[in-house]
């Protein structure tokens, strides 16, 4: 269903990613400023390296929460997926079981109606089932076809998050490896300042490129979404075609015995 498509297409949280790990590199980068102003450029004191790491290790344990935090959001929103989508099966199974069932009623009804004519209804109900069994595997197909295609890109965008995410984390602490490094070793606090800065929006830089191609990967699922509908249609189509032959072909035979019109109703629920 559409419903169904429109939470499918809920994919596009790649803006939800930027904003947990993205955002830990703006509070990195914001923070930098304020301890570098308060920074005296000298080591007589050790201060500045010993401020540094305290610093270095808090920005890092957000970065590592940040992580933590959007990791756990996919995993969630994978078993919501998996949820809904085993409940759409069932309630696709229960919806034909309960027109198979009327379905039978109306031709019990329409035997009794028109029983000098079994060869006619014999025919009608033969031609029927084949159109019931055509559109059914059609409609099957296609949400086979789809679910593979929506389980390939979870899996891509599993891989890409996790990389992305893995990526973001490692660039942030070898940028403050480093500049604790270069402080220990006599570097003025200016310079290791710059550095840092200049490391850190290279990391957020590459993030926001990796996100983008998250992001790409979600719009894809606008393309299953499409294609599934229109092989749902077709298979609609298809059956009502070959359902107005096969009443055509039922009416003509029996000519003087006019079945009702609820006897001959094809019930096309969704599906």
């Amino acid at each position: 269903s559409m419903r169904m498509d429109k939470r499918m297409s809920n994919l596009k949280s790649g803006k939800r990613i930027a904003a947990a790990a993205a955002g830990a590199v703006m509070l990195l980068t914001s923070a930098l400023p304020a301890f570098a102003e308060s920074a005296t450029g000298t080591r007589k004191d050790g201060n500045v390296c010993e401020r540094f790491s305290k610093l270095a290790s808090s920005m890092e344990a957000r970065v590592n929460e940040g992580r933590a935090k959007l990791l756990a959001r996919r995993d969630e929103r994978k078993t919501k997926l998996d949820d809904r989508r085993d409940d759409r099966q069932e309630k696709r199974d229960d919806r034909r079981e309960k027109r198979e069932d009327a379905w039978e009623k109306r031709v019990d009804r329409l035997e009794e109606k028109a029983a000098t004519n079994t060869a006619a209804i014999a025919a009608f109900k033969t031609a029927m089932a084949a159109a019931w069994k055509t559109r059914d595997a059609a409609i099957d197909a296609a949400n086979k076809t789809f679910r593979a295609g929506l389980e390939k890109l979870v899996a891509e965008k599993k891989t890409a998050v996790e990389s992305a995410s893995l990526a973001l984390k490692t660039a942030v602490s070898a940028a403050f490896a480093k500049a604790k490094v270069d402080c220990a070793a006599g570097v003025s606090s200016e310079t290791v300042m710059t550095n840092l800065r200049a490391s850190l929006k290279a990391a957020q830089d590459k993030f926001q490129a990796d996100r983008k191609a998250i992001d790409a990967i979600g719009a894809k699922v606008k393309a299953l979404v499409s294609a599934r509908q229109a092989a749902v249609e077709k298979a609609k189509a298809d059956f009502k075609s070959a359902a107005e032959d096969a009443r055509a072909d039922l009416k003509a035979a029996l000519r003087s015995s006019k079945p009702t019109e609820s006897a001959t109703d094809t019930d096309e629920d969704e599906d």
